[in-house]
């Protein structure tokens, strides 16, 4: 989970790409296959456009998009079976 710790209301700054990767550099996790946003846990006004994925590499672009302190962002992510 991805949560906000600001000072108050603001927005990520407009560019193609404004958000964070994480990446399995060693290639130790098996496969992603799919990613949800858990919409119920999510505050941040994120789209499935926003979300993109490979086998060892998943991204979100919040670029733009408003926030304040404790919102948050929450993925499920399904892994190949190993």
């Amino acid at each position: 989970m991805y949560e906000v710790d600001s000072n108050g209301d603001s927005s990520y700054l407009e560019a193609e790409f404004n958000g964070f990767a994480i990446i399995d550099i060693s290639d130790s996790l098996p496969a992603i296959v799919n990613i949800t946003i858990d919409e119920s846990n999510t505050t941040i006004g994120i789209d499935t456009s926003d979300v993109v994925f490979t086998e060892d590499r998943l991204a979100v672009n919040v670029e733009g998009l408003a926030f304040s302190d404790g919102d948050t962002i929450k993925l499920n992510v399904d892994f190949a079976d190993i």
